[in-house]
């Protein structure tokens, strides 16, 4: 499995105890510095690799059975389709890529309220810059903290994979979120945070499946 984004390896790391032989992949060498260690101080088999994703086939050149990615990956990326090329690269026939991530109709909807609302336009593709104090990790104060995020809708997503020459087996929308994304969702039994059951149900997150062909 090749995890792209994985950040400091907690995702790849829990792939890995689960049996799969896992290479993560984070532009941030302090991240990739962290999961190196985690994954020694755990005694759990993995490769970490810092690269900028763009940039990783000139790295090195093999082939897995899954690339994965997940939760913030799209809107970091400046050019999906390019990132598509790269993960179709990566993937040997057989195999197949698997994403999932907040659902692009995410970026239309107003954060400082409680309930869904729109706010941007769905077709806004312009970089979204955002000065701030804190992060999405941390509410920690920061002397310098812009934020830059790219918006891609579903029509982009799935038509960069099938231009990469992935078969597209399925793509799934859903109305709840992995994260409390905004402030009127609770956590539920099954781990993931919903809106009220009485308001507007709107997609928060999406997966895709595509394979490329044997």
């Amino acid at each position: 499995m090749l995890h792209l984004q994985c950040h400091f390896g907690m995702d790849t790391l829990s792939w890995a105890r689960l049996g799969a032989k896992v290479t993560g992949v984070d532009f941030s060498a302090r991240a990739i510095e962290q999961a190196r260690a985690l994954a020694a101080e755990l005694k759990i088999e993995a490769r970490f690799i810092e690269s900028n994703i763009y940039e990783l086939p000139s790295k090195f050149d093999e082939r897995f059975d899954i690339v994965f990615a997940s939760y913030g990956v799209t809107v970091w990326l400046p050019d999906f389709a390019a990132w598509a090329k790269v993960a179709a690269r990566f993937v040997m026939p057989g195999g197949f890529i698997y994403l999932l991530d907040g659902h692009p109709a995410m970026g239309m909807l107003d954060f400082d309220r409680p309930l869904p609302a729109i706010k941007g336009s769905y077709f806004d593709r312009a970089p979204q810059v955002w000065q701030g104090e804190g992060t999405y990790a941390t509410a920690e104060k920061l002397d310098h903290n812009t934020t830059v995020e790219f918006q891609h809708t579903t029509g982009d997503i799935v038509t960069a994979f099938a231009d990469s020459g992935l078969r597209i087996d399925y793509v799934h929308e859903f109305p709840f979120a992995a994260w409390a994304a905004l402030k009127g969702m609770t956590k539920a039994d099954d781990g993931y945070f919903h809106f009220p059951p009485d308001v507007p149900q709107v997609p928060m997150m999406m997966s895709i499946k595509a394979s490329k062909p044997g």
